[in-house]
């Protein structure tokens, strides 16, 4: 976290031509906690001089928007919900990383449609649209070498590189990847849920992100 302050109190330096802001807002990836905020807010105040604001960058996604209160949602690389309670407690569900959660992220969609397409082989069943789609972004004809290529190019950024294969497949009528979508924004509605469930704003919702946006 000291190395992250010290990069951005840089970057802002540069921005700023040398002169300290009187004020910085922050939307830090990976601030999962209230916590996490302060203490990366008081490393960057420290660097910079002035006053300043951290807070996850999901909890941009309401302000963005042109709202105050509301629950922030981010689906892209990642997937998280974030809010804030009454008395200003940060709340967040999700985040966990796309090897064990991030439903609704474009690599779980992937990582989902992988293990669809697995299971429909097993069936013998090769027929859907997103079989076909998912290999062709992987480059191959071999059915085979799904497992392969996906653990050759494991990382959550190099998979939802491929997640428009997904989407494309829905498109065309597979009932593997509509299944897969609708399940992936099930797990986003979760998250939101498990916020209001512990104190969250249930008036607004604003969701963001790779996912959404493309």
């Amino acid at each position: 976290m000291e190395t992250d302050a010290e990069t951005l109190a840089g970057i802002v330096a540069g921005l700023c031509g040398g002169v300290a802001p009187a004020v910085l807002a922050v939307g830090a990836h990976g601030c999962d906690t209230g916590e996490q905020c302060l203490r990366f807010q008081a490393l960057l105040a420290s660097r910079t001089g002035g006053a300043v604001q951290v807070v996850n960058d999901a909890e941009l996604m309401v302000p963005a928007a042109g709202y105050i209160d509301g629950i922030g949602v981010v689906s892209g690389t990642g997937s998280i919900a974030v809010a804030r309670t009454a008395d200003g407690k940060m709340l967040a569900a999700g985040g966990w990383g796309w090897i064990l959660g991030d439903e609704g992220s474009a690599p779980a969609l992937v990582r989902e449609a992988a293990k669809a397409i697995r299971h429909s082989l097993d069936r013998g069943q090769d027929g859907d649209p997103l079989i076909a789609g998912l290999m062709r972004e992987l480059g191959t004809d071999d059915q085979t070498k799904l497992g392969i290529l996906l653990n050759e190019t494991r990382g959550a950024a190099v998979w939802g590189r491929y997640a428009n294969a997904v989407f494309d497949a829905a498109i065309a009528g597979s009932a593997l990847a509509i299944r897969i979508i609708s399940e992936g924004g099930a797990g986003l509605a979760a998250l939101v849920e498990l916020l209001i469930e512990r104190g969250a704003n249930p008036a607004l919702v604003v969701a963001g992100g790779g996912v959404i946006s493309e």
